[in-house]
């Protein structure tokens, strides 16, 4: 498992229904998980990996 990037965007939890929310898969913060627009990484972690892909 890598570790995630020093400085990390967190989400803001209030703009997310609860039932919506889960951990991130990569660094298990908070995260919009479930429903329209989830996504099982966080945006930080999301960012991190699409540059990962650019190389």
């Amino acid at each position: 498992m890598t570790t995630p990037p020093a400085l990390h965007r967190q989400l803001d939890v209030r703009a997310c229904p609860p039932p919506l929310l889960g951990s991130c898969a990569r660094c298990h913060r908070p995260a919009h998980r479930f429903g329209e627009g989830g996504n099982p990484l966080c945006p930080a972690c999301r960012e991190h990996v699409e540059a990962a892909g650019r190389r």
